[in-house]
């Protein structure tokens, strides 16, 4: 069976259409660059409606000879810089666990 995190973990670059494991591939690598593929979509760079895209967290690829030249920039691009957005976007700084023991404590103490 496929293990999609291991996969997407090891991946250089995630290409998607339509797809909500785009969501996945940040959490799992978060500096890893997202490629929205929409050719002959009826979006354009000021009204596409992907989150992601709209967000800075993928970049978009609207006419089918755009995608090699998207393709070769977001491998080339700074990772860093990604990880911080994605960072800064879905609010992954480490203290998840120590938010969920906290509200076990805190409704465990109102019980």
């Amino acid at each position: 069976e496929l293990d999609m995190n291991r996969v997407l973990a090891a991946s250089d670059v995630y290409v998607f259409s339509v797809s909500s494991t785009q969501w996945n591939a940040l959490l799992v690598n978060p500096g890893m660059p997202l490629v929205s593929l929409q050719p002959g979509s009826l979006f354009t760079y000021g009204n596409d409606k992907g989150v992601a895209t709209r967000m800075g967290l993928a970049t978009p690829v609207y006419k089918s000879d755009e995608f090699s030249r998207v393709l070769l920039n977001s491998l080339n691009a700074d990772r860093a810089r990604r990880e911080s957005m994605v960072k800064q976007h879905l609010n992954i700084d480490g203290k998840a666990g120590e938010r969920v023991v906290a509200l076990v404590h805190e409704v465990g103490s109102k019980g």
